[in-house]
């Protein structure tokens, strides 16, 4: 109805359909892997190929001290992210109004560009 093309949905196991099916550049990537490994394969794959300024977000990243309301029932998406970037992290936790938990990455942008 906004005459634009639909996201692309690939079925399947991340590590099974991630490597061959991803655009060498993203502006946004949603992943919802509820697990370490999955998470973790997602990041690899993505964060690498994220345009300047592109968007990351992370579904069920669940960083309680931060949004103490947050469900906290798959830890491995946080763990794994917290393994692929670092401390201090670079994703900012998004804080709703209800238990949802969401976290976003931004790409960099180089300096003196535009995104």
């Amino acid at each position: 109805r906004w005459n634009r093309t639909p996201p692309t949905i690939h079925p399947g196991w991340f590590e099974q359909t991630i490597p061959g099916e991803l655009p060498s550049t993203i502006a946004l990537a949603y992943l919802d892997g509820d697990f370490y490994d999955s998470t973790l394969t997602g990041l690899r794959a993505c964060v690498p190929r994220l345009a300047p300024a592109g968007a990351l977000l992370l579904d069920d990243y669940a960083d309680t001290a931060v949004n103490p309301k947050a469900w906290d029932g798959l830890p491995g998406v946080k763990h794994a992210a917290d393994d692929f970037f670092g401390t201090p992290s670079p994703v900012e936790v998004l804080v709703g109004d209800g238990d949802l938990a969401f976290g976003r990455y931004l790409s960099p942008v180089p300096q003196g560009t535009a995104p």
